[in-house]
């Protein structure tokens, strides 16, 4: 048995989907970029609990489809313009 929750930190492109769609067929409550059943996004609601100085999972571990803890999150990303990623923004790698 994992301890969870499991947090994938990953940049853009780099298989998200994939480990949430093996932690999803392993059995586990799974979130990727979203919390389940609503359009918040995971790393949005992470920030709002750093800056709000309350623990970092507080409102967005729970499923709201299913109504159970979240064991794994992938793609926890945050909204433009407050994330950057040299390879995917301004021209990619070569600048």
């Amino acid at each position: 048995t994992l301890c969870t929750p499991i947090i994938s930190l990953n940049l853009p492109k780099s298989a998200t989907l994939t480990l949430y769609d093996y932690f999803k067929c392993g059995g586990y409550t799974a979130a990727h970029t979203f919390i389940p059943g609503t359009p918040l996004r995971i790393g949005n609601c992470m920030r709002d609990n750093y800056i709000s100085k309350t623990p970092p999972f507080r409102g967005c571990n729970i499923s709201n489809r299913t109504n159970e803890v979240i064991q794994f999150y992938s793609d926890v990303g945050i909204t433009e313009p407050h994330c950057f990623y040299s390879s995917v923004h301004d021209g990619g790698l070569d600048h």
